[in-house]
């Protein structure tokens, strides 16, 4: 009996805060909503949100007004004009770079077009036989200047064979005499 009544209490105590849970609740639930803004970073987003509202309710007031007096429906049109947004800002600075570029690409390939021509020019004059023969001796003197005396030739003799393809691994096409 005891038993019985502890958890009758238990029970009732239960219910009772049930239900006055469930009176708190929609109180919890359903902030009442203030005209003025809370603060932080959204508040300029908030006032745009509530000005914009005012001109629809404005412009709504004003087609009504014109209905009921049966006159023409005059279309009002409200420009703001709050400078260019960010991304048209963007897509500008985004336009000139491309347009940098594109004058860059010009010049180079202006620049280009002239080192060809000088190189074909280059060509058409060692094409000849003695600017060959000229090319051939200026190697050849350098080979001489870097390679003095016997010990650096032996030094580069050396050198090229370790360096070289081996001997075995050698093709006939390979062979040097």
């Amino acid at each position: 009996m005891v038993w019985g009544g502890v958890i009758g209490v238990y029970l009732l105590n239960y219910l009772f805060k049930r239900s006055s849970d469930d009176s708190k609740a929609p109180q919890k639930k359903y902030p009442q909503e203030t005209s003025e803004p809370v603060g932080g970073p959204f508040d300029e987003i908030r006032r745009e949100i509530l000005r914009k509202k005012e001109e629809r309710q404005r412009l709504e007031e004003q087609e009504a007004e014109g209905m009921e007096m049966g006159g023409p429906l005059v279309e009002t049109i409200i420009e703001v004009d709050d400078g260019p947004s960010p991304f048209q800002v963007h897509l500008e600075e985004q336009s000139l770079r491309i347009k940098e570029k594109q004058a860059e690409a010009e010049r180079l390939k202006a620049k280009i077009g002239r080192l060809k021509e000088d190189k074909s020019a280059d060509k058409a004059l060692s094409g000849s036989k003695g600017s060959a023969f000229a090319y051939s001796s200026r190697v050849s003197k350098k080979v001489r200047a870097i390679l003095g005396n016997k010990s650096d030739i032996k030094a580069a003799l050396i050198t090229g064979e370790i360096l070289a393809q081996p001997i075995a691994l050698r093709t006939k096409e390979s062979v040097r005499f």
